[in-house]
């Protein structure tokens, strides 16, 4: 036990812990200018800024992955039963370092090319790289 916990980098509780990239992919793919949320073409642009919308009713936490959170973002697995993991990980709150995208995407219907569908993918929150140099988005 005693080795194990040696071995073990020291894990943060989820209230100490933060986005630790910049931001990778903003800096490599265009991102819209526009803020404002509404319906158009994204031109010349991969990402849109983007706001997540809170959820209306209380969200609750179904389950989590010890590993994912231990092993990859380095946070301590039981601090993550709160409101502040839950809200973070509902897009309720968005944390310091967030940089929240929206990808674009286009692709077939119907076995004809559609051309833009839109965003058509959950919220890009931030990125993240571990102790380890491993990169995740979230």
């Amino acid at each position: 036990k005693q080795l194990e916990e040696a071995v073990q980098p020291d894990l943060l509780k989820f209230s100490e812990w933060n986005f630790t990239l910049p931001g990778v992919l903003p800096t490599h793919f265009p991102v819209e200018p526009e803020k404002k949320n509404f319906v158009r073409q994204v031109r010349n642009a991969v990402f849109s800024s983007v706001q997540p919308t809170p959820f209306e009713s209380k969200c609750r936490l179904a389950a989590v992955s010890d590993d994912v959170l231990e092993n990859i973002l380095d946070i301590d697995a039981s601090s993550v039963w709160s409101d502040d993991f839950l809200d973070f990980a509902s897009g309720n709150r968005v944390l310091a370092g967030s940089n929240p995208l929206s990808h674009r995407y286009g692709g077939h219907q119907f076995g004809t090319w559609a051309g833009q569908l839109g965003d058509g993918r959950a919220v890009l929150l931030g990125e993240y790289q571990n102790r380890g140099i491993l990169g995740a988005e979230l």
